[in-house]
Parts: C-alpha cells; structure tokens; sequence
C-alpha cells in the first residue's frame, strides 16, 4: 500500500486450504505456495506486489520470514503393512522463498539436508 507508513500495508497471513497456502492482506492474495502431494515439489507463484524495505534499490530482495516451526513440509511413508516414518523440514525460516524485486525465487543459501524415512520391519 503505497499510501500507507513507509509504504508498508498490512501484515500478510497464511491461509491453507488443501494443498495450497496463500498469502493475503486487506483482501488482496499476494502469493500461493502449491505442494504437489505425489512429489513434494513446491511452488511460489507471485500474484501482486509485495513490499520492499529499500525503495532506493531496483535490485531489492526480500524473504519469507516467518517463527520456527510456522511453515513446515513433512514427508510421510508407509510401506505394504502399515508401518510409517516421517521426515520434516522448516521451509519458512532461512530465507527459503525470496521476492526478488517483486519477482520470486526459491533457493537454499546451502544444500539442504536430504529428507529421508526408513522403516524397520523387525
């Protein structure tokens, strides 16, 4: 909201229905983040502008800052006779999805640690 305190609108809240999360504000759906259930792949799609601290910048970049443990990806796997294990990673935290000049990208600053699961069957 350009019109608002240092251009700066409301907060953003997550909201999730199914496989989707969105972002809003006032009204206004400003991102999705999409989890493909028969890969784990996630997508960030940008839907409108978000605000950047550095207006003095054209090359300003901001995360997706949210508490430990808010937006976290959890794999699951059963095998033929019902038993599971499960792996999970904190994907809001770390700077994961970025907003590029109000363009996303997704990225670790290091390789992340590979999720695994196994079951023991003795």
């Amino acid at each position: 909201d350009p019109q608002a305190p240092a251009g700066q609108g409301e907060a953003i809240v997550l909201n999730q229905v199914g496989n989707v999360i969105t972002g809003s504000a006032g009204g206004v759906d400003y991102f999705t983040l999409t989890i493909n259930p028969s890969t784990g792949e996630v997508t960030l799609a940008l839907l409108d502008n978000v605000w950047h601290g550095d207006t003095n910048s054209a090359d300003d970049s901001v995360a997706l800052s949210l508490g430990s443990g808010v937006l976290t990806l959890v794999q699951t796997v059963t095998d033929a006779d019902g038993d599971s294990a499960s792996a999970a990673i904190d994907v809001g935290t770390g700077g994961v999805f970025r907003f590029e000049d109000d363009g996303p990208s997704a990225g670790l600053a290091e390789e992340a640690p590979r999720l695994s699961a196994s079951v023991d069957e003795s």
